[in-house]
């Protein structure tokens, strides 16, 4: 066992499969992030 982290450098969807990409502004407990279009809130 090698004990190493690996991450594919390119990956074109996030952790809940949506795109990455085209973005939209959302408040999260008063902070100001960015989420996908299609995530809805």
């Amino acid at each position: 066992m090698l004990g190493v982290d690996v991450v594919s450098p390119i990956d074109y969807k996030s952790m809940f499969s949506f795109p990455q990409e085209q973005w939209k502004p959302f408040e999260f407990h008063n902070d100001d992030v960015l989420i996908a279009k299609d995530f809805n809130t």
